[in-house]
C-alpha cells in the first residue's frame, strides 16, 4: 500500500523478529479511511487505568481528532510486557479498531 512519507511497519508483516512485538502507549497506528474519516488516519494507543487491559484507543488525526475510539479488553495485553499484543491486535483489527481496511493495510509509524 503506498502511503504518506513517514517511516513504519505494515501491522500484517509484523513477526518475531520485529521490535515491535508489543504495541507500546503513545504508539501511532496510521491506515486508508472511509467515510466519514480522511483518506487517511492516525490513531494513538494510550494508556487508560480505567480499562481491563489498562489500554484505550485515541483518533489523533483529521476532523474526529481527540475522540475516543475504544477501550480494549484485558485479552489485547500482551502477556510479558505492560503493553499490547500485536497478534491479538491483527486478529480483532477488524472486530474491535477499525472495520474500514485489513491489519495489513495498517502502519506502526515509528
Amino acid at each position: 500500500m503506498e502511503c504518506y512519507d513517514k517511516k513504519g511497519k505494515h501491522l500484517g508483516e509484523v513477526d518475531i523478529d520485529f521490535k515491535e512485538n508489543s504495541i507500546w502507549e503513545g504508539t501511532v497506528l496510521r491506515f486508508p479511511g472511509e467515510y466519514p474519516y480522511e483518506k487517511y488516519v492516525d490513531y494513538m494507543v494510550v494508556s487508560y487505568p480505567d480499562t481491563e487491559s489498562g489500554f484505550a484507543i485515541y483518533c489523533i488525526s483529521g476532523y474526529y481528532a481527540g475522540k475516543l475510539v475504544v477501550c480494549l479488553p484485558l485479552e489485547a495485553r500482551d502477556a510479558d510486557n505492560r503493553a499490547l499484543s500485536t497478534e491479538w491486535m491483527k486478529r480483532n483489527w477488524n472486530k474491535w479498531i477499525y472495520d474500514g481496511c485489513q491489519p495489513q493495510d495498517v502502519i506502526i509509524v515509528e
